[in-house]
């Protein structure tokens, strides 16, 4: 029943846009279900606040009803169709990814680089058990000298590796960019979080990854390893088992597909 009362901003706002008919046959349906107790939303309630959610926006920058009333029914075939990647949130699946450690338009200009040997990651939420082929990263600046065989972005949860990309000191030297990096292997991820991480080494300069601001720095004693350094000297192969060291001030950002 909790999807049902999320619903409600956005029946409200309908009425305002089609005096006289509050919601279509379709979205009726759809409140008829749920009200009866139907699985309308198996999967996970993020789904449908996800929908309502863009719908708002939709609606913010006056958007038709038709268009709102397709992001809701359309979140609701990807419910019962069982796919994962919808329940993540619906906004990185405009992308294309299933999930990510914050909205990319929060990153800024500056990168973070790493220091060579070191793995730099980020926690990501996972709502669901899926299937994760591709590492995402955005390089900020390309760095000098990328060392080849000794470039690699991986994922881990419980600290433990499920699967690594081939060398990227070619991707990552090649220009800056959003990067969707093949792991060898897919792996299956369950609920919880992942730890993506990956690993510079150079002969003059790390290149950057986007980040957000620096805040995390400073909330002092309540600074989580959500964004983190952690094994080093590293060359060429990622290790098995993740060891945070330390919090890191600047919020690296990245995602999973």
């Amino acid at each position: 029943m909790a999807s049902y009362y999320l619903l409600a901003p956005f029946f409200y706002h309908t009425a305002t846009l089609r005096p006289g008919k509050l919601i279509d046959d379709s979205l009726f349906d759809i409140v008829e279900m749920q009200s009866q107790g139907a699985a309308l939303w198996p999967s996970n309630d993020s789904l449908v606040a996800a929908a309502v959610l863009n719908a708002e926006h939709v609606r913010q920058r006056g958007g038709s009803y038709e268009e709102m009333s397709s992001l809701l029914l359309s979140a609701r075939s990807d419910s019962i169709n069982g796919k994962a990647e919808a329940s993540q949130g619906s906004i990185p699946n405009l992308y294309g990814w299933i999930s990510w450690a914050f909205d990319r338009t929060s990153c800024v200009a500056a990168g973070n680089g790493n220091s060579a040997g070191q793995l730099t990651g980020v926690s990501i939420p996972i709502l669901e058990a899926c299937a994760i082929t591709k590492l995402v990263v955005h390089i900020i600046s390309t760095g000098t000298g990328l060392t080849a065989g000794q470039c690699f972005a991986g994922l881990y949860q419980n600290n433990t590796l499920l699967g690594s990309t081939a060398d990227q000191a070619t991707v990552w030297g090649a220009g800056g960019g959003v990067k969707e990096m093949p792991l060898v292997s897919p792996v299956v991820v369950q609920p919880g979080f992942v730890d993506l991480a990956w690993v510079v080494n150079f002969s003059s300069a790390s290149c950057t990854f986007a980040r957000g601001g620096n805040l995390e720095s400073a909330v002092g004693a309540k600074l989580s390893k959500r964004f983190f350094t952690a094994n080093t000297g590293i060359t060429t192969a990622l290790p098995v088992t993740l060891v945070k060291a330390a919090a890191l001030g600047n919020s690296v950002w990245g995602a999973v597909m």
